[in-house]
């Protein structure tokens, strides 16, 4: 049977050969998350819930009106 991997530099620089040495030099560069990232997070959260409850009600309507 033929080999199918697909060789990547991701994988590679990944792998446990490397001991992640990459995601430590690239940690400063990442820092500390927003200061609006729970206000953001909440607000997506509220989004979220209220277009599936606007789902729900059309739903009910279409249902209601067509069913």
């Amino acid at each position: 049977m033929q080999d199918t991997t697909i060789e990547s530099p991701i994988n590679d620089r990944t792998s446990p050969e490397h001991g992640h040495e990459d995601r430590a030099e690239h940690a400063p560069l990442i820092g500390n998350p927003e200061p609006w990232a729970a206000w953001e997070t909440r607000l997506v959260l509220w989004s979220l819930g209220f277009g599936l409850g606007g789902l729900v009600v059309l739903g009910l309507v279409v249902h209601l009106v067509f069913g």
